[in-house]
């Protein structure tokens, strides 16, 4: 306690146990610029997915695999318990939701196309700053797809006119 000095051209100097720390306080700035947002943890049906995401990805979930969470953090760490997190499951989700728990889960999505967007500040100030994209497809039923009508046409109109050409004959 009590190991400091301040000098007379501003410079201050602190003592530790390997040593000292010198610095002039008016080089010393704020860094304003937004922190950046990553994925931490992506959990399908509460199994960790383990895999990197990056900004704009774009993540395929099969049709039962529609229970997600997802947690994500803000690399701000001069103050970490004070980020304060937006977000939003666009197509899903009507408006942006403030929290400031990083983790959430979304059961039961319907099959589509979805776009997780989250920002981080320490203030209010969500409206201004940047947006984190990740992108999200929910599978349809197979029984759901093109690919499945096409195919169950082609087959009732294959045994109509199998089964008309053994009454013939």
């Amino acid at each position: 306690g009590g190991a400091w000095y301040h000098a007379n051209d501003g410079e201050i100097f602190f003592g530790g146990m390997d040593g000292f720390n010198s610095f002039y306080p008016e080089e010393i700035t704020m860094n304003e610029s937004p922190p950046r947002i990553v994925i931490t943890s992506f959990k399908i049906l509460n199994k960790a997915v383990k895999r990197e995401f990056l900004n704009d990805d774009t993540i395929r979930l099969n049709y039962d695999d529609n229970f997600f969470s997802i947690e994500f953090s803000a690399l701000d760490f001069t103050n970490p318990d004070k980020n304060k997190y937006a977000y939003m499951l666009e197509g899903f989700d009507n408006e942006w939701r403030y929290t400031n728990d990083r983790s959430i889960a979304y059961p039961h999505l319907p099959p589509g196309k979805y776009t997780f967007k989250v920002r981080a500040g320490k203030n209010d100030d969500f409206k201004y700053r940047p947006v984190t994209s990740y992108f999200f497809v929910v599978e349809r039923y197979f029984y759901n797809t093109i690919w499945f009508l096409i195919l169950s046409i082609f087959s009732v109109l294959a045994l109509t006119l199998w089964w008309l050409k053994r009454r013939q004959e």
